[in-house]
């Protein structure tokens, strides 16, 4: 949370996302998954704003694990597979195998 307040404070919208996901994976670890989701989202929305396109797929794919760890299997695999899209369209695919 310090982080990310510090985030906030240098504008740095790269960390900032990178910190809102650390703390949604701190949320899933205790699971606590409205808050994690909350927090992905945050994420992904701010990623999507500066084109962090990796960085867009692996808060579709945190998204996609907490559907998954509340039984919502179609969600999770529409998570996943939006993830995997986005990675097969960047020229470096060094990530697929982390979503595939």
């Amino acid at each position: 949370l310090k982080s990310l307040q510090i985030c906030k404070v240098i504008k740095d919208k790269k960390l900032i996302a990178a910190n809102m996901n650390a703390l949604g994976v701190v949320y899933a670890g205790q699971g606590i998954f409205t808050k994690a989701l909350e927090y992905y989202l945050q994420a992904l929305k701010t990623r999507e704003q500066v084109h962090d396109w990796t960085g867009v797929a692996a808060s579709l794919s945190n998204i996609g694990t907490v559907h998954t760890q509340q039984g919502n299997y179609q969600k999770a695999a529409v998570c996943y597979t939006q993830a995997l899209k986005i990675l097969q369209a960047l020229p470096d695919t060094r990530h697929q195998i982390a979503v595939t």
